[in-house]
């Protein structure tokens, strides 16, 4: 959704609020993130809602394992723009977020 407001006979954008559907299937799948998250963009808050789903996120900057604790985690958040990989253990996964 993507509001304007018009002033001065000019046009502002004012307010821009999308969301993006991630859809895995089992195995190996690549996706980047489209849009600037309004909140946290933690790996484990993003992917919280399929947890037990997924094994490991790799990324350019580290790699998410979320069985490992916390101190040897390197990917901790995701960059609008950049690549990743998760391996995923079921079909039909998915992930909504704003």
């Amino acid at each position: 959704i993507i509001s304007y407001r018009r002033s001065d006979n000019n046009i502002y954008l004012v307010h821009s609020l999308a969301t993006q559907n991630l859809s895995f299937n089992k195995g190996w799948n690549d996706f980047s993130l489209v849009v600037k998250l309004d909140r946290n963009r933690l790996v484990k808050d993003i992917f919280s809602p399929i947890a037990g789903k997924y094994d490991i996120i790799i990324g350019e900057e580290g790699t998410y394992v979320p069985t490992l604790d916390e101190k040897f985690i390197t990917l901790k958040s995701l960059t609008v723009g950049k690549g990743y990989s998760i391996k995923v253990n079921r079909n039909n996964t998915r992930v909504q977020g704003t």
